[in-house]
């Protein structure tokens, strides 16, 4: 997309500087134009919007008729520079950039999601024979206790009965 100084695009249309702008006021969302610094620029292909302007003031069409025909006839682009990149593009396409970046996201939230489903039960498996495995600890310990305590009344109910 090349873009034209509002001085070449008066040379080139023979619009005063002040008809572009005012046009620029009026129907900007329909001509593409930015600032580069403090230079405001105007895409090469919105000069045939800038003649159709002209026409139809020409044909004394107040600003609103004007509005309306461009609303139904040309497509208001909105463009938009990327400082890091330095690339121009439309909000279309940027639009269309931001779903698949949200497409992607929501698929990677939707791995995120699974995967803690997974390690949570996987936890609650490790869990369960965490338990298990204290139970059987447990089970284990109060049988050696029982037996202690056997063995030692068995040691007291001897000596006690040889006395």
């Amino acid at each position: 997309m090349e873009w034209l100084r509002i001085r070449d695009v008066t040379e080139e249309t023979g619009l005063s500087d002040a008809t572009v702008r005012r046009y620029l006021r009026a129907h900007g969302r329909f001509i593409k134009s930015q600032r580069e610094g403090s230079v405001l620029v105007i895409a090469e292909e919105s000069i045939s919007v800038l003649y159709k302007i002209r026409h139809y003031y020409e044909q004394g069409w107040s600003r609103e008729r004007v509005e309306r025909v461009l609303e139904s006839t040309e497509p208001m682009e909105l463009v938009v520079h990327d400082d890091v990149t330095g690339v121009d593009s439309t909000l279309g396409e940027q639009l269309g950039d931001l779903r698949k970046l949200l497409r992607a996201m929501v698929e990677r939230q939707q791995a995120l999601e699974n995967e803690v489903l997974r390690l949570r039960q996987e936890i609650r498996e490790r869990d369960q024979h965490l338990v298990q495995g204290v139970q059987e600890a447990n089970q284990s310990l109060s049988r050696v206790e029982k037996r202690q305590q056997e063995r030692q009344k068995g040691v007291l109910s001897r000596f006690f009965k040889r006395q």
